[in-house]
């Protein structure tokens, strides 16, 4: 076994552990066209030229030129990312004609002979991979490189990093990946790909080509997240535009799951605090969600011991911090047990869930105002999941309608307890996609109001002992939306009316008044 395994050993040639980086030109060719080949070539002798000039400084050495790329490599990350920072400010002080992108990685790669000491292995193609990923003026690195640099990051305060998501390179697979900037020059900016540097097997850096920039990865979403095709169901076209306007779409679900993909990931290493599951909830996870949206409401749950429970807030300062540190700079903040993050330009409203093991039973405690309440935060998607079942296709797109009304007319109102409020009258009547189901379901919605002296609904998330059971346990709220509900369906009473007379441009002035903006657009 020994003999076999010292083989093996003995195939993987010279190993070192090595840190490498890669110095690439941006848009060598482009540069060769417009300014003429004597210049581009000149402008690109001198970009090789500063970055080994620079990377000798920090103890580095060039390995090799390649084209309009350097590949050097370090004794340790730590000068590989001052070197590359110093690269980026001396382009930008000196005002240089030329911009580069860096790429570098910690790891072990196999050193040979070829005239000259150079290297290949995964180490290699996995800084290429990184380098492919960066915009121009940027330094990017993986997260176990970035672990090696953490602790000496402190001795140098004007350099930030950020988390820029979990990427999927062609041939390494899903690599968490981060930028490394000089507070004053900041983040770079957004904008054009540009070209990689090629790998293959027998040769580690060949030649370059355009290549986009790679996905973050998305994690899967809950299932009713995913609207389902509607539109055939619909049976008015001003009822399908605005169904249309509201509904997110593929570009929607993708940025939430990318976003969300790069929050899952933060939560991973969140170790300190102990979270053992990060989930989305709310009305994303419902399917009820409608545009613009404006937060995607998250759980996360972390296990403790019985007693003592922990204070809500220092739960929350906790997460604050802890974000915090990833990411520098962003606006966070604690509001109504909450905290709220934005990651990829998408605001998250995390609300802590403590998973308590009492002996061999396990609960979980939601916090309410300054108590740790005993409630299951998955309840409402289990319901909406059996709603959907009983009331058909066209229950979360009618559902999507009604959330237009809502946010236009009674914000006031819990958007689960409408939902809940919409799913007692569908069991009353038949429902589709169209206008007149649109007054039936206020007719329903006005006679239930006007025969009930107080809330009706019960919600099977609250029980009695904590909470009241009913929709509204305010009455002057319950009052508030009685009057919203009872002017609405004075609209809806007349947009009908002059829907079925055929006179469709006095009944969509009604519809507007009703869903405003969203039917407005189409």
């Amino acid at each position: 076994m020994s003999s076999n395994i010292y083989s093996q050993y003995k195939k993987m040639g010279d190993l070192e552990a090595v840190c490498i980086a890669f110095f690439d030109l941006v848009d060598s060719t482009a540069l060769k066209r417009q300014l003429g080949q004597s210049e581009g070539i000149t402008i690109a002798v001198n970009h090789n030229k500063l970055a080994g000039d620079i990377c000798e400084r920090y103890k580095g050495r060039i390995v090799k030129y390649i084209g309009d790329a350097v590949m050097a490599v370090f004794h340790t990350p730590l000068e590989a990312m001052l070197a590359s920072l110093e690269f980026i400010k001396t382009i930008q002080d000196q005002e240089l004609a030329f911009r580069t992108k860096v790429g570098f990685n910690h790891g072990m790669a196999t050193r040979f002979e070829n005239n000259g000491v150079d290297y290949y292995g995964q180490a290699v193609d996995r800084t290429a991979r990184l380098n492919s990923q960066a915009r121009p003026n940027q330094v990017l690195t993986d997260e176990t490189t970035l672990d090696m640099l953490k602790p000496f990051l402190g001795d140098f305060k004007e350099i930030i990093f950020r988390f820029l998501g979990v990427r999927n390179l062609k041939g390494i697979g899903n690599v968490p990946i981060y930028e490394l900037a000089l507070i004053n020059i900041g983040f770079a900016e957004d904008v054009e790909t540009v070209s990689e540097i090629h790998l293959d097997s027998s040769d580690p850096v060949q030649a370059k080509q355009k290549l986009e920039i790679q996905p973050v990865e998305k994690i899967n979403l809950p299932p009713l997240a995913l609207p389902l095709p509607y539109r055939h169901l619909v049976k008015d076209e001003a009822l399908a535009g605005m169904l249309g306007n509201c509904t997110l779409v593929e570009a929607d679900i993708n940025s939430i799951a990318v976003a969300f993909q790069n929050l899952h990931h933060i939560f991973e290493n969140a170790h300190d605090l102990n979270i053992r599951q990060i989930s989305i909830s709310g009305s994303m996870a419902r399917g009820t969600m409608i545009k613009p949206f404006k937060e995607i409401d998250v759980i996360a749950v972390k296990a403790v011991a019985a007693s003592p429970l922990p204070a809500i807030g220092d739960i929350l300062q906790q997460m604050e911090r802890f974000l915090a540190q990833w990411n520098p700079g962003s606006k966070i903040e604690i509001v109504r047990n909450r905290v709220i993050v934005a990651l990829q330009g998408v605001r998250f409203s995390i609300m802590p869930v403590l998973a308590v093991l009492d002996g061999n039973r396990g609960h979980l405690l939601v916090p309410i105002g300054n108590l740790w309440i005993s409630r299951n935060p998955a309840a409402p998607e289990k319901w909406m999941e059996q709603a959907v079942e009983r009331n058909g296709p066209e229950f979360l797109p009618f559902l999507r309608i009604i959330k237009v009304w809502q946010r236009t007319h009674a914000n006031i109102v819990n958007s689960l307890h409408l939902e809940m409020f919409t799913n007692l009258i569908f069991g009353q009547a038949s429902f589709d996609l169209s206008f007149e189901s649109v007054h039936r379901w206020f007719r329903y919605a006005y006679t239930y109001f006007s025969q009930n002296d107080k809330p009706f609904i019960k919600d099977p998330t609250q029980p009695k002992s904590h909470i009241d059971e009913y929709l509204y346990a305010n009455s002057s709220l319950f009052n508030i939306f009685g009057r919203a509900l009872t002017n609405s369906y004075d609209l809806a009473r007349q947009g009908i009316a002059h829907h079925n007379a055929g006179q469709k441009n006095i009944a969509m002035t009604k519809w507007k008044a009703l869903f405003g903006n969203h039917i407005d657009e189409i």
